[in-house]
């Protein structure tokens, strides 16, 4: 049995080394150049999204300084809103005050207007009230000229 048992050992290593031969002049190349070729081809698609990643930080620091520019953008656009608001409620009081006072003026005017009147109702209800007294007291009727120089006397007296 021994000398089957050394005789498979040698087929066994014959076997073997006829098969790394073979695998090595036909098999090993083959296998050798399709995992260089996978590597490579991962290499090129980390290198790949490697370039992405960059570009995309790239992309998002320039999204937030977009955002930025447009934040101060509204703030002053917000700020001169308020401004011009400012302004135009200033106008507008400015404006309602000219009116108001436009509106004493007019008030006051026809204020003046209504005494000077009431004055001068109150002036010929007073001459024809002199003109009744003096008809009754002379007893006769007096003309137009007469009533005239009693009225300047009378309104001279109440003058003073």
């Amino acid at each position: 049995m021994e000398f089957l048992t050394g005789n498979i050992v040698f087929w066994n290593l014959l076997t073997f080394g006829v098969l790394v031969i073979i695998l090595g002049k036909y098999g090993w190349k083959p296998i050798m150049k399709a995992l260089d070729s996978r590597r490579e081809k991962l290499k090129a698609e980390l290198d790949h999204a490697e370039a992405k990643h960059q570009e995309a930080e790239r992309l998002l620091a320039n999204q937030k300084t977009i955002i930025s520019e447009a934040r101060n953008e509204a703030d002053q656009i917000v700020a001169k809103a308020r401004l011009e608001a400012e302004h135009l409620r200033d106008a507008y009081l400015k404006e309602a005050h000219h009116v108001g006072d436009g509106i004493i003026d007019k008030a006051k005017q026809e204020a003046t207007n209504a005494h000077i009147q009431a004055f001068d109702e109150l002036k010929s209800e007073l001459a024809d009230i002199s003109i009744g007294i003096a008809s009754k007291i002379i007893g006769k009727t007096l003309s137009a000229k007469d009533h005239e120089d009693i009225i300047l006397q009378s309104l001279k007296s109440i003058s003073k």
